[in-house]
């Protein structure tokens, strides 16, 4: 029973996805839409065309006013819903009685019955065919029986059939309308499943177009990502070879600073051994000036003594009287050679001490000078460790950034190709939606 109902009722089965509901119910109320414009469409000619032959102009247009006012309520309140399309189908029946009571039941008035059943298709729902049908077999049978009667309104007879009725005219009409409606109701079952079928087939479509722009965005994006890396890496590239042209000019700057180092250390060396030999040769001169000065000290001592001899020799002289007077003379001028000889010892003497004392100063100031070049040969030293370090340093800097240059060379080309990628998968996706876009017109024109 389960699977009857939904084969005939396949829209409100409660297995019915959320984006197929909601375009069910678009198309429900679209349809609502176009049955109104019909059922106003209904209202003019019914109420002009229609009721020329009887004269029933004020009851035509009151009654498909009336049909008319209940149909926009309809629409109004209930639009897209069950009761909207029973409503609608209602509308037209009693339109097609209206239009066969105001020209006496003519008989191919009832043909409007058969062409509004078959508008009614359009709701791809066989209860506006049902509720038609019962609606008309009522009127039918009811207007049947009161025609029978002569039953009249306001001296106006009712009438469903000008050529005479009874019940086996009114079965013979429901035979028709009845095969109608089964011949509707499955054209309704093709027309539902098929609208089913194209709904899902636009939600795929809809999808697609939705990866189209996803896809293509991504593609948009990777492209210009795509383009900004390969500028990156150009200006790493050229960044990288102004860096390794400077690591160049230091490496070389640091191997001269070495160099230079190095010949400092060796001129300091030598420095410092000349430095050691003048301070040797100094000492010796000490060492010569103090022996000088013992010398003088004697030279000096045999001035005292000869000194004291000529006073000697000059006493005896005096002593010899006339015949000592030319000793005297030689003694006086020997006293007076001695006296000479003392005082330019004793001056010899001074400067000799004085000289030891600046030699000494010399020596000491030497010691220093020493002392500050091996300090200095230290520094030297420890400079040129430090540049040796630093030459290590830049050249393990020098290794690394020409790695870095080889990946900035590499994520170069990567970026290049997968611009291409980019703009082929470009290609690709303005190829899928062109194909998109066929499929959805089709479906449209469907």
């Amino acid at each position: 029973m389960n699977n009857t109902l939904k084969t005939l009722f396949p829209t409100y089965s409660n297995d019915l996805s959320d984006a197929l509901k909601n375009a069910l119910q678009h198309d429900y109320e679209r349809t609502d839409r176009f049955m109104l414009r019909i059922q106003v469409v209904l209202m003019i000619l019914i109420s002009t065309f229609g009721a020329y032959s009887s004269g029933q102009f004020l009851f035509t247009g009151f009654s498909m006013g009336l049909t008319t006012a209940i149909t926009f309520l309809a629409y109004s309140f209930f639009k897209g819903s069950a009761l909207s399309r029973s409503i609608m189908a209602s509308a037209f029946m009693v339109d097609s009685a209206i239009l066969i009571q105001i020209n006496g039941g003519l008989i191919e008035m009832h043909f409007l019955i058969f062409v509004l059943l078959a508008v009614l298709i359009l709701y791809k729902d066989i209860l506006p065919l049902v509720v038609a049908t019962v609606v008309v077999y009522v009127h039918h049978l009811g207007f049947s029986f009161l025609q029978g009667i002569d039953y009249r309104v306001f001296d106006t007879p009712i009438m469903i059939f000008n050529y005479g009725c009874g019940f086996g005219i009114v079965m013979l009409h429901a035979i028709f309308v009845i095969g109608e409606l089964i011949a509707g109701a499955f054209i309704v079952i093709r027309l539902t499943r098929q609208f089913m079928r194209i709904s899902d087939l636009e939600d795929i479509v809809d999808s697609l177009n939705s990866i189209s722009d996803e896809t293509r965005q991504a593609a948009s994006e990777l492209s210009v990502t795509s383009n900004t890396i390969a500028e990156g890496a150009s200006k790493s590239s050229d960044s990288l070879n102004h860096i390794k042209f400077r690591l160049n000019e230091i490496l070389e700057s640091v191997k001269t600073y070495s160099q230079t180092t190095k010949g400092a250390g060796e001129m300091t060396n030598k420095a410092s051994a000349s430095v050691h030999m003048l301070n040797e040769a100094l000492q010796e001169i000490n060492n010569s000036s103090k022996n000088i000065s013992g010398i003088i000290k004697t030279i000096d001592g045999i001035a005292f003594q000869t000194n004291i001899l000529s006073l000697n020799a000059a006493v005896e002289a005096a002593r010899a009287g006339e015949a000592g007077k030319g000793f005297a003379v030689v003694s006086e001028e020997v006293r007076n050679l001695s006296q000479l000889t003392s005082n330019a010892a004793l001056d010899i003497e001074q400067k000799i001490t004085a000289n030891i004392k600046r030699t000494e100063s010399v020596e000491h100031l030497l010691e220093e000078l020493v002392s500050i070049f091996e300090d200095l040969q230290v520094g030297i030293n420890n400079v040129e460790q430090i540049s040796q370090n630093q030459q290590i340093k830049i050249k393990e800097i020098h290794s690394k950034t020409m790695e870095i240059d080889q990946i900035t060379l590499s994520n170069s080309v990567m970026s290049v190709q997968h611009k291409e990628s980019a703009k082929e998968l470009l290609e690709q996706v303005d190829r899928q939606q062109d194909v998109v876009n066929q499929l959805t017109y089709k479906f449209r024109i469907n």
